[in-house]
């Protein structure tokens, strides 16, 4: 019999990842899911996933998958990443380019005060505000009737309920169109004038005799 020989497997090859969702340059929805599927002879220890080289997490098991959330996200490219790694140490990449691309307007309209109003001392305004992604600010607006003249009087930037409280005595006397904007996180922009208008008046509005 010959003597036992000793082999030495070095296993270098790093393992396989083949991206699963979503797929290269889709325009992604709020909620995603990145999956991949990692391979290897020696098994797979551990997935960590990335968007933009920042990691989201990882996964020692099966599915293969971490969720994401976009409606925070400003439009533009975003890189999501994965990383594999085997039972021997061995590391495989995979990475699929993806696009954020809202084009959708919030809708915002006025809920105080009523239309009629007469503005004095300090008045509470509000609005209810509603968008796909994130809403960012609501600004409150007064618009001289049959003109194309209007101003800005106040926003709120700190979230639902959309609020601001108003000083009469900034305004000057007259009545004016009370209306909203409201500006989510991809920089789109929608407005209540369409929606019934809100006549309100402060000061001195008697004509003179």
């Amino acid at each position: 019999l010959s003597a036992p020989v000793t082999v030495n497997v070095n296993d270098v090859t790093p393992p396989g990842v083949k991206v699963l969702a979503p797929v290269e340059g889709a325009i992604v929805p709020n909620a995603v899911t990145f999956s991949v599927d990692p391979t290897d002879d020696s098994g797979i220890t551990k997935v960590e996933f990335f968007l933009d080289g920042v990691s989201l997490g990882f996964n020692t098991g099966a599915p293969w998958e971490i969720p994401y959330d976009f409606s925070r996200a400003p439009n533009g490219s975003y890189v999501f990443s994965a990383t594999a790694y085997d039972g021997v140490g061995n590391v495989g990449t995979a990475s699929v380019t993806v696009k954020r691309d809202d084009r959708t307007p919030p809708t915002v309209h006025v809920t105080s005060p009523a239309s009629g109003t007469y503005l004095s001392g300090e008045v509470l305004l509000t609005a209810d505000a509603s968008d796909d992604s994130a809403v960012q600010r609501v600004e409150f607006w007064l618009h001289v009737p049959y003109t194309t003249f209007g101003f800005k009087v106040g926003e709120s930037t700190s979230g639902a309920p959309w609020e601001f409280t108003l000083a009469a005595s900034t305004v000057p006397s007259g009545t004016y169109l009370l209306y909203a904007k409201a500006f989510d996180i991809a920089g789109n922009v929608g407005d209540s004038k369409s929606e019934p208008l809100i006549w309100v008046t402060t000061g001195d509005v008697t004509p003179p005799t």
